[in-house]
């Protein structure tokens, strides 16, 4: 079992070190990595404890060099998309299932489908409904949530059957992302999103504080 927590004093070289390791292909020898995290740690931005855990996978994992789904040609390859599904179905299982407690709300359940409609492949969950379904009912016996991702306002009416699923299974919590990258896309889609919930049955949208839900009626 995994424990998300605050760092402590007996954690710092650790910490320093596995940055090190994750900024890998930009590593000069020296202390770089160690003024890094120590610029962080006693930055006026530095966030000392968390609110909010996304739980999501981006990658697919043991296959493809475990590279992010971003980076992958899903051009003229229907075969492709359906094992990079699977293969974001059956460990996002595992996320909810193994390690509940480290996240507060699943996250882009459908990350892999963006990729695949920019390539020109238009595939939807609806054939792995079982699979999604089961992954909501754990995530709703678990008490946590399902974020309803709007891509900067890109990714709103696939949401609609997937919300509905995660009512029927038994869900209670929501929140909403832009997933921006950028300030000018901030909160793109989430008025649009906001509708979608209350067509799918929802009454209140969930925020966190503390790492607890906070429901706030539509």
């Amino acid at each position: 079992m995994l424990d998300i927590r605050n760092e402590r004093k007996e954690d710092y070289s650790i910490v320093e070190e596995t940055t090190r390791k994750a900024f890998y292909n930009v590593y000069v020898p020296g202390c770089m990595e160690h003024y890094l995290v120590h610029v962080m740690r006693d930055h006026e931005d530095f966030i000392p404890e968390l609110d909010f855990v996304l739980g999501s996978l981006h990658n697919w994992i043991v296959a493809q060099n475990n590279q992010d789904f971003y980076f992958t040609n899903f051009t003229a390859d229907p075969g492709l998309c359906r094992q990079a599904v699977e293969n974001a179905l059956s460990h996002t299982w595992a996320l909810v299932k193994e390690y509940p407690d480290c996240y507060d709300a699943l996250a882009h359940i459908n990350y892999p489908l963006r990729y695949m409609a920019r390539d020109g492949q238009h595939l939807t969950l609806e054939p792995f409904r079982d699979q999604v379904e089961e992954i909501f009912r754990q995530v709703a016996a678990s008490g946590h949530a399902l974020e309803a991702n709007t891509c900067r306002g890109v990714s709103l009416e696939e949401w609609l059957p997937l919300l509905r699923w995660f009512k029927d299974c038994g869900g209670e919590y929501v929140t909403v992302g832009s997933d921006a990258h950028q300030p000018e896309h901030m909160a793109l889609g989430i008025p649009e999103a906001l509708e979608l919930l209350r067509e799918a049955g929802f009454s209140h949208v969930t925020t966190y504080q503390g790492r607890r839900p906070v429901c706030h009626k539509l």
